[in-house]
């Protein structure tokens, strides 16, 4: 029987030096993260299964083994998960990035354990310095010698009933127990596809069952700035554990450099153009204005004649709710020959809605996707109420997920209030409340996020959420309401719809005030909005919509200037003000104590 409890000594140590505390692991190697996200109904920790990570075969050791079973490597990759852990502030996505830490130092291990390294104190410089170069040039893949890894395993292979042969999805993506069983690594998920041409070809080979070369997924080998910069980051708390397993020096210190300088230029955020976005923005508002009523009748009655049981059976009932919706069929063709709704119709209703309340929501308010559609902080029942009635103005409090961490009320237009309510009455419908009569404001539970939606079944609504998430990729939520009602393909993610707002904003106004949008993207620093407006594509397309509207753009260029001069010379101004007030403070012999304080009275 193999035992799955940690060894006596490894618990020991554990004891000694306490982990942080959001995170512990158990007697039978689970880590669990604490999840500041959790909902009230749900689990309120992440749990990885420590078991499953693994070493391959080396000079030493000629058979796998499990990380656990070597204390000092795995204690070493816990103490460093739990010094990331204890150095990260509390934040929505913080029990994720401790998981992806632990994966990059679980990766880093396979690596040394491969050039015979089993403590980190007997870890040579020049290991550690040819990494980064096998990250930026072919990702893990190169470090770990994946490829050449399964090519050896394929050499031998005879057994056809191997789970990386035969998982259940084999002829479409290569399993992930299966690889890492096949070659003893740690590589996992999406990782594993690209290897899924080299697998079907082996089959073929053997003349054992296969599918066609069709390779999809098309994976960047080598890492770039941003992945190479946070693992190098991630493996510095090597060095900043318990002395008796760290590394004999900081591995990386110059990182961001050194990623820098070992990968392309960091790249901007795509930007969306004019006309995809406005077409977007144009069908999300025809769909809510003229069509969110009849969706959500349907999606009530559908809910409700699905889940009655009256003895007819699942076409019947469906005929019968395709008479009852006032909508245009989504099914009728353009020879309009009819053909009753059917569960992936509905599916698609409710997901359409979602998207054209997620389009004016995050277009309009220019915040980001979490902000918006988070399982526990985006935005609730209740969270948009009446500020101004006669003049349409209303109020949204917004989870800020960067710096401030915390709610904050933003004045929204009447296209985000209806968007709310509309998803506030769909929640209504879910929790089997009269909807109809339900105005904003009206109701009030932060439990309830709005963008937590039921998919249909036979039998009605089937019992628990899912939580929408706007992906415009062909197995996205978003995708059939961009393919059916936009009729053309269009890359696009939730963060171009903030760059998008400040496109809008910058062309809006004759002398756009920076800090006001500043305020709104809810940015630390105005450099980081004018990022926003300088990219290359809005410059363009400033240009081209001066064009169309005969803007003397070169006249409103230097307006702009002067503009950005006299504020210039306002904050030098200012600055001048306050610093002579400070010294003044100083020299009047105030209660002012530091360093600056004695330089200015030695000096006066």
């Amino acid at each position: 029987m193999i035992n799955k409890n940690l060894s006596s000594a490894i618990l020991l140590q554990l004891k000694k030096h306490p982990l942080d505390t959001d995170i512990s692991v158990t007697p039978d190697a689970l880590l669990r993260i604490t999840q500041s996200e959790a909902r009230k109904d749900e689990v309120g920790y992440k749990e990885i299964s420590l078991q499953r990570f693994v070493l391959p075969p080396n000079s030493v050791y000629p058979k796998p083994t499990k990380l656990v079973d070597h204390e000092i490597l795995f204690l070493s990759t816990i103490y460093a998960v739990s010094e990331y852990s204890r150095n990260t502030p509390s934040s929505k996505s913080k029990a994720n990035r401790i998981a992806f830490m632990l994966t990059i130092t679980v990766k880093f291990m396979e690596y040394i354990w491969l050039n015979d390294t089993f403590d980190l104190k007997d870890l040579s410089p020049h290991t550690l310095k040819k990494l980064p170069c096998h990250l930026a040039n072919g990702g893990w893949h190169e470090a770990l010698n994946i490829s050449e890894r399964l090519s050896s395993f394929l050499a031998t292979a005879n057994d056809y009933d191997h789970p990386v042969f035969t998982s259940t999805n084999s002829k479409k993506s290569v399993s992930s127990a299966g690889f890492q069983l096949a070659i003893s690594t740690n590589i996992t998920g999406k990782e594993t596809s690209l290897y899924f041409d080299q697998v079907q070809k082996f089959k073929a080979m053997k003349g054992w069952p296969s599918a066609a070369k069709n390779q999809k997924e098309t994976l960047t080998l080598g890492m770039n700035y941003s992945s190479l910069r946070q693992t190098l980051e991630a493996l510095n708390y090597l060095y900043r554990i318990p002395n008796l397993y760290r590394l004999g020096m900081v591995p990386y210190p110059e990182y961001s450099r050194l990623s820098k300088r070992l990968t392309d230029t960091p790249g901007r955020t795509k930007n969306i153009n004019s006309y995809g976005a406005g077409k977007m923005l144009e069908e999300a508002l025809t769909l809510l204005y003229e069509q969110s009523d009849a969706i959500l009748e349907t999606i009530h009655y559908a809910g409700a004649c699905l889940s009655n049981i009256d003895g007819r059976n699942i076409k019947t009932k469906l005929n019968d709710i395709s008479l009852h919706s006032k909508l245009i069929n989504p099914s009728v063709t353009t020879e309009n020959i009819y053909k009753p709704i059917t569960i992936k119709h509905l599916n698609h209703l409710t997901r359409d809605l979602l998207t054209a309340c997620f389009l004016i929501i995050a277009i309009f308010n220019a915040r980001r996707r979490d902000e918006i559609t988070h399982r526990k902080l985006g935005i609730s029942l209740g969270a948009c109420t009446v500020y101004n009635k006669e003049n349409n103005i209303f109020e949204m409090m917004f989870y800020i997920e960067k710096n401030r961490k915390d709610y904050l009320p933003f004045y929204v237009g009447n296209a985000t209030q209806k968007a709310a309510e509309a998803l506030e009455k769909l929640q209504l419908i879910y929790l089997n409340i009269d909807y109809k009569t339900h105005s904003i404001g009206k109701l009030k539970d932060t439990n309830i996020t709005l963008f937590r939606h039921k998919l249909f079944s036979a039998k009605g609504f089937l019992g628990s959420y899912t939580d929408y998430n706007f992906e415009a990729y062909k197995t996205g939520q978003a995708y059939h309401f961009i393919s059916s009602r936009l009729k053309f393909e269009i890359h696009s993610t939730p963060h171009m719809f903030r760059r998008l707002y400040c496109t809008i904003f910058m062309n809006q106004h004759e002398f756009p005030h920076l800090p006001a949008l500043s305020y709104q993207l809810q940015h630390e620093c105005l450099a980081t909005t004018q990022i926003y407006i300088t990219s290359p594509i809005t410059q363009s397309e400033a240009a081209t919509l001066s064009k169309i509207y005969d803007w003397q753009i070169e006249e409103y260029i230097d307006t702009h200037k002067h503009h950005n001069n006299d504020i210039a010379k306002y904050m030098d101004e200012a600055i001048k003000e306050k610093f002579s007030e400070i010294i003044y403070r100083i020299i009047s012999n105030d209660s002012v104590t530091g360093g600056y304080t004695k330089m200015v009275r030695v000096l006066f």
